[in-house]
């Protein structure tokens, strides 16, 4: 019985992570559609080539996911901890002093 328990808890937990990620594709989706007029200003482009990028970004998001679901197939199952490692600290120090460097 405590089998079917944690196959079922592994199960939610699987169908949590599916629909997340569903979640997050849909909300880029919806933040970049809003940002297309301030983009395309910022670019100096008109309309039609900043409705193209709509279309090129929802394009490249959905023909990367197969091939980044093949590769971590083939990689399998690694832990990882590479955002509490010191490359990973250096990564984020480096993006802190960029943004910084931004204002």
């Amino acid at each position: 019985m405590s089998g079917n328990k944690q196959k079922a808890k592994r199960y939610g937990f699987v169908m949590a992570v599916y629909l997340l990620g569903i979640f997050i594709g849909a909300i880029d989706t919806g933040i970049l559609t809003p940002a297309r007029t301030i983009v395309q200003n910022s670019f100096g482009v008109d309309e039609r080539t900043g409705i193209w990028m709509i279309t090129a970004f929802t394009l490249s998001y959905a023909c990367s996911m197969p091939i980044l679901g093949k590769l971590a197939d083939r990689t399998g199952r690694k832990r990882v901890r590479w955002p509490f490692s010191e490359q990973g600290r250096s990564y984020a120090g480096r993006q802190i002093l960029w943004a910084a460097s931004l204002c």
